[in-house]
């Protein structure tokens, strides 16, 4: 396996003197671990350049673009659950470097012994369901199917019969083989999860390089808080993180009591902006002097929060939770006044948890607690496109563990409807608005 054990050593060290890449995913988490990395980056002088990544298309393009003469790539908040060799095609020599906290790590991530290093903790609980290699690789993969089929005419009958006899078994134990790595695989992946924050992992590779700060240590707070706000995490894993942080808090005195502002958001709602600037805008934020970008992003957070109240009022009023069997739903309806809001996939995640907090509140089933939520929200209205996502049940004791991308991904295989998995975040998916019908009638099938 490929996971550092020493980040100054095994990470900043071998880039230290290099060009580097860093590809960076829009999360705050991520956010705070970028802007973590770039000090310790200007500190030694390191070359350095950011790229904002929304998802996993936008991922290859950005290498695409911004790879050449590259053989060193960070990226954070990005690119554990996925293929990474495969996905990016790189040249040889180069090494991808994941600070991630999306779960399941790709298997492929985890053996790749040459071109891919896991700035992960290994003794993390959520990364002790990695399969074992000889479950899921085979030495002999290239050449099992074509042994049998080449005999040799002039050998006798009775020898080239033992011959056949020894390929068939082969294929037998390779067909057994392979469908226990299915099931494997399987187990595996069924359930989409959060680690550790990649923003407190940095900050761990900075107070061990000496180099830790106020700074530092608020930017790793806000990480840490990002997963517990939004449900990434359980609250047992959140109070320890934060009682690893406390020591950093103390050693620093109390100057980090002071005010530090607020709210950070990554979800462009200013249409006159690009990504990319809604990004360098949030990356701003973060320092303490810019009072001007924190301001802003307080108003957006106020502005978000009260559309994200009176959609929930909306939805409670109207009656427009309903229940499919296995799972509840409600869909936002096109022309609604703040539909803007929901377009991007945290705020749609965040509406869709206070909005099944707040469903199971006031209904009289007990059921409720038990069902999970799809909620949708319209994407593009001239291309007919819709935004889905789907949390756990609100009663769900394994906070953060959710089978929906699983399940997105089959009912979308079983009944063709023309979606796209493109979110680092599995439970996650764009659909056209016309195939809603029987790709819901496939996912009651799926989930019952």
């Amino acid at each position: 396996m490929v996971f550092v054990k020493d980040l100054r050593k095994e990470f900043y060290e071998k880039i230290q003197h290099q060009r580097v890449l860093v590809l960076v995913s829009f999360d705050v988490d991520a956010l705070c671990a970028c802007k973590i990395l770039q000090y310790l980056f200007q500190c030694d002088h390191v070359l350095y350049t950011i790229v904002p990544v929304s998802g996993k298309q936008e991922l290859e393009n950005a290498y695409v673009e911004n790879s050449e003469g590259i053989k060193h790539v960070v990226m954070i908040g990005c690119g554990g659950n996925i293929d990474v060799v495969e996905t990016l095609q790189p040249e040889n020599g180069t090494v991808f470097y994941i600070s991630d906290s999306h779960r399941p790590i790709d298997v492929t991530n985890v053996f790749n012994q040459v071109q891919v290093k896991l700035l992960m903790n290994q003794a993390d609980d959520d990364l002790h369901d990695i399969p074992d290699f000889d479950e899921v690789f085979r030495e002999d993969e290239s050449g099992d199917e074509d042994s049998g089929n080449e005999s040799d005419t002039s050998e006798p009958s009775g020898k080239r019969r033992r011959f056949d006899e020894a390929a068939l078994e082969k294929r037998r134990e390779r067909r057994l083989w392979e469908e226990k790595k299915k099931q494997i695989l399987f187990e595996y992946t069924q359930f989409s999860k959060y680690g550790t924050s990649v923003s407190k992992t940095m900050f761990e590779l900075a107070w061990k390089m000496s180099k830790d700060t106020n700074d530092l240590v608020w930017l790793a707070c806000v990480g840490v808080t990002d997963q517990y706000a939004h449900g990434k995490i359980d609250r047992e894993k959140y109070i320890e993180m934060v009682s690893d942080l406390q020591m950093h808090v103390s050693r620093h005195n109390h100057s980090l009591l002071k005010p530090l502002g607020g709210n950070y958001h990554l979800a462009a709602l200013d249409k006159d902006k690009s990504a990319s600037d809604t990004f360098l805008d949030a990356l701003d934020a973060l320092n303490r002097s810019n009072v001007q970008y924190m301001e802003k992003g307080l108003n957006l957070a106020k502005k978000q929060i009260t559309a994200i109240v009176k959609q929930v009022q909306s939805f409670l009023d109207m009656n427009q939770v309903i229940s499919a069997g296995p799972f509840l739903y409600a869909f936002i309806q096109e022309g609604t006044p703040d539909a803007k809001f929901f377009s991007k996939p945290i705020c749609l995640q965040t509406l869709a948890r206070f909005t099944l907090e707040a469903y199971c509140a006031v209904s009289k089933s007990r059921k409720a607690k038990t069902l999970p939520l799809i909620l949708g929200a319209p994407l593009d209205v001239a291309s007919g496109t819709m935004l889905i996502v789907g949390i756990p049940p609100f009663s769900s004791k394994d906070v953060g563990k959710n089978f929906f991308g699983k399940a997105f991904e089959q009912a979308a295989v079983g009944t063709n409807a023309r979606t796209l998995q493109d979110s680092f975040d599995e439970p996650v998916m764009q659909m056209k608005t016309e195939d809603k019908s029987k790709f819901f009638d496939a996912l009651i099938s799926i989930l019952q």
